[in-house]
């Protein structure tokens, strides 16, 4: 993957190396990529669900690369987490992503 370029199409191209992992994983997927004839190119976003667990991870790249990461309980509507982060490259999502998606496979999000 490019850990200069897009962010956006790294967190495409993250999905796409990933989305075996997350289906075998009873991982739900939900996804926003912008097409060539979209007004906000520099917007991409995916939605995992596992578990009552929802969580939606989006990347912009204006001027900088954003990231927001929110993670909701389903059954209780209560925010687990909410981050913001800022960026220096399109490579350092894959650790938050790669974290998250272990996350939700341990259950780590789910109260006992």
């Amino acid at each position: 993957m490019n850990s200069s370029g897009s962010i956006v199409r790294h967190l495409e191209e993250w999905l796409s190396s990933k989305r075996a992992i997350l289906g075998n994983a009873g991982i739900n997927v939900t996804e926003f990529f912008p097409g060539a004839d979209s007004a906000a190119p520099w917007k991409a976003s995916i939605g995992l669900v596992k578990d009552d667990i929802l969580v939606n991870y989006t990347v912009w790249e204006q001027t900088v690369f954003q990231t927001e990461l929110l993670v909701v309980d389903g059954k209780s509507g209560n925010a687990l987490l909410c981050e913001e982060v800022i960026v220096e490259r399109a490579d350092e999502i894959e650790p938050k992503l790669n974290r998250l998606i272990d996350d939700l496979i341990l259950r780590n999000f789910v109260k006992p």
